[in-house]
């Protein structure tokens, strides 16, 4: 078997079989376009093999080129995924996209576990309520609230979203709870303008909104769910992100009868082959274990 002594000349073949063109060949590799013919003769000469039917300024790859061709295609494909792999790994810098209310409320808690874990691995979050490009935004993952219908992404559930009303102490203490519909005489808090889930619940616990139900109307979740914690009305909160509250009494549950409001939490990212990455993989396994953790224990504060 002849050995192959240039790799450089197996690349400049690789090229040329692919466009099949000696002169766009040079143009890639900033040669001339006789240092491409000279490289390409070199390699049929040790192989002992015509990888292209030559005619006038025209050069065609063979069948069996195009075997070699599709083969270090896939070769120089693996090398450079490789090394890009180790590069981002040596970088250790990790950019995902988070809303804020679930990065303040749900994720910052637990991510002093990650570091203790992880402590090579440095976290950039971009907090945006927006649904963002995560190539454009250059985020290698996302965590986002909704149905999972997002295009052109890989989604992974990480756990349903339930709700039920919440309130502070003090303001409870103003309520006659021997009937529970009273707890709707209070202002309702909209955790998000235009998107509600007080009739839905309402609906499902077989009660009825008063006629002149008064709203406190909210763009930000974070600030909804604040408000009812200075007891400004009674809101509809949603467990992942008053679960701690519920645990310390800051915000309680009179009315412990959640609903599932038919959203849920995924894990995001470009393609599904992002999670291959170490770095990445190693954030993912962790978010996915605290999520079956949370779920796990979702109930226990009601």
């Amino acid at each position: 078997m002849k050995k192959i002594n240039s790799l450089n000349a197996l690349r400049t073949f690789e090229i040329c079989a692919r466009v099949e063109s000696v002169q766009e060949t040079a143009n890639l590799l900033c040669v001339t376009p006789s240092a491409v013919s000279h490289q390409l003769r070199k390699l049929e000469e040790e192989m002992g093999v015509a990888l292209f039917h030559r005619s006038h300024r025209k050069i065609t790859v063979t069948a069996r080129g195009k075997t070699l061709q599709k083969a270090l295609a896939q070769a120089f494909s693996l090398i450079s995924n490789t090394i890009e792999d180790i590069q981002e790994e040596g970088q250790a810098e990790l950019v995902i996209n988070v809303l804020p209310v679930f990065s303040i409320r749900w994720l910052n808690p637990r991510l002093l576990g990650f570091f203790n874990t992880y402590p090579d691995i440095d976290l950039t979050i971009k907090n945006s309520y927006r649904v963002e490009d995560l190539s454009m935004q250059k985020c290698d993952l996302a965590i986002r609230w909704g149905t999972g219908n997002w295009p052109d992404t890989y989604c992974e559930k990480l756990f349903d979203e339930y709700a039920l009303p919440v309130l502070s102490p003090d303001l409870l203490k103003s309520v006659d709870m021997s009937d529970e519909k009273n707890l709707l005489l209070l202002p309702l808090i909209q955790l998000f303008e235009g998107a509600d889930h007080w009739e839905l619940w309402t609906k499902q616990n077989n009660f009825r909104l008063p006629n002149k139900t008064k709203y406190i109307k909210y763009n930000d979740p974070a600030a909804a769910l604040q408000a009812a914690t200075d007891g400004l009305g009674v809101t509809l909160g949603p467990l992942s992100l008053v679960h701690s509250e519920l645990k310390n009494g800051t915000l309680v549950a009179p009315i412990a009868r959640p609903i599932n409001t038919d959203k849920s939490y995924y894990l995001v990212a470009a393609e599904e082959k992002t999670l291959e990455n170490p770095r990445i993989a190693k954030f993912a396994n962790w978010l996915r274990t605290e999520a079956i953790h949370f779920e796990a224990n979702l109930h226990d504060s009601l």
